[in-house]
């Protein structure tokens, strides 16, 4: 049913349908961080792994990939008259933000995700960030029934630096997270809270 509606919601009133969704991640101090760590972040990245059903889909889709045909318009900005994924992204959520850039990687050994920096202007604490574009459902069309999943694969997935690598350091990871996957437009959100690093 999630989904379902999800699909239908992906209509803009500028008539163009959405074939690209994005997942929410929540931003909550760590157990016992007394201050708040996210204060100071300049730069957040966010990398998260391509799970079967999307490494099987690029894999076959490569006109749908950030550089492809059809990709560039879904991963750039809204000025290439697209989805505008890379301009969207940070009207979506509760924090002020512009996206840096949206990397793609589809490596069988050294494993596939999808990194977005954002240049972040505003608290994080108790916010939201969208993070995306992925493949809606219909999209990506998975086998047995399976979710367009991403997941957070390790502590240092969701990052937060005083200023862009390689001078930037960093100032926060995640202490803990729940849960460690979702697909595009299921509606709750991956809670992150975050620690001093």
């Amino acid at each position: 049913m999630a989904v379902a509606s999800s699909l239908l919601a992906c209509t803009e009133d500028s008539g163009l349908e959405y074939q690209h969704g994005s997942v929410k991640l929540e931003f909550r101090r760590g157990d016992g961080v007394g201050v708040n760590p996210f204060e100071g972040t300049s730069i957040m990245e966010v990398t998260l792994n391509y799970e079967a059903c999307l490494i099987d889909f690029y894999t076959a889709n490569s006109n749908w990939s950030p550089n492809g045909v059809d990709g560039e318009t879904v991963f750039g900005g809204a000025d290439l008259e697209g989805e505008g994924w890379k301009d969207r992204l940070c009207e979506l959520g509760s924090i002020d933000c512009e996206v840096v850039s949206l990397t793609q990687q589809l490596d069988p050994n050294l494993g596939s995700w999808l990194k977005v920096s954002y240049q972040i202007s505003s608290e994080i604490e108790n916010h939201e960030i969208h993070f995306g574009p992925l493949p809606l459902p219909d999209l990506a069309v998975c086998e047995a029934g399976a979710a367009p999943t991403v997941r957070v694969s390790n502590m240092s997935a969701v990052r937060g630096l005083d200023g862009l690598p390689p001078d930037g350091e960093v100032i926060w990871a995640i202490q803990k997270f729940n849960p460690d996957n979702a697909f595009a437009d299921q509606g709750a959100s991956i809670n992150i809270d975050g620690e001093l690093n």
